[in-house]
């Protein structure tokens, strides 16, 4: 996770050992903020920051994602959490979750959604890493693809 924009125009398979299609499939039924099963989750992990950061506030979180098979009428439920990390450990400053009961809406294709959650007051020290983790909850109608890091799926955290 960086401050620079995507240049990528292909969208990658980046779990190859999991299925065949495009992006990355995350498995519904997490435990939550502590999961370790790498099917059951994403994380994105900033380099070490040059000075504190603010993370306190309303943070937005907008990623592109679908239903597995891009399946329709059913539902899908995204929790995000960020996290101040240092590298062995990661400490949670707050979390969002969105869940939809017809995620693709009628799209046969990748949709872009937004989680919006209020951190108060926090800022993570100069040399940590700010962490953003996915998961899928159990109140998904199926497993579900993300697509992320090319010029047409640009996720994005947008703090205060």
């Amino acid at each position: 996770m960086n401050k620079t924009a995507p240049t990528a125009a292909t969208l990658f398979n980046y779990d190859t050992d999991r299925d065949g299609f495009p992006g990355r499939l995350i498995q519904k039924g997490s435990s939550g903020v502590g999961e370790t099963d790498i099917s059951k989750y994403q994380n994105w992990i900033s380099d070490p920051l040059a000075s504190p950061l603010a993370a306190g506030g309303t943070v937005n979180v907008t990623f592109f994602s679908a239903v597995k098979d891009f399946g329709q009428n059913k539902a899908g439920s995204v929790t995000v959490f960020l996290r101040d990390a240092n590298g062995t450990s990661a400490t949670n400053i707050c979390s969002g979750t969105l869940t939809l009961s017809n995620w693709q809406g009628g799209s046969s294709t990748w949709v872009s959604r937004t989680v919006s959650f209020n951190c108060g007051s926090y800022t993570i020290p100069a040399g940590r890493r700010l962490e953003v983790k996915l998961v899928v909850a159990a109140a998904a109608g199926d497993d579900m693809w993300f697509a992320y890091d090319t010029t047409s799926y640009p996720s994005e955290v947008r703090l205060p």
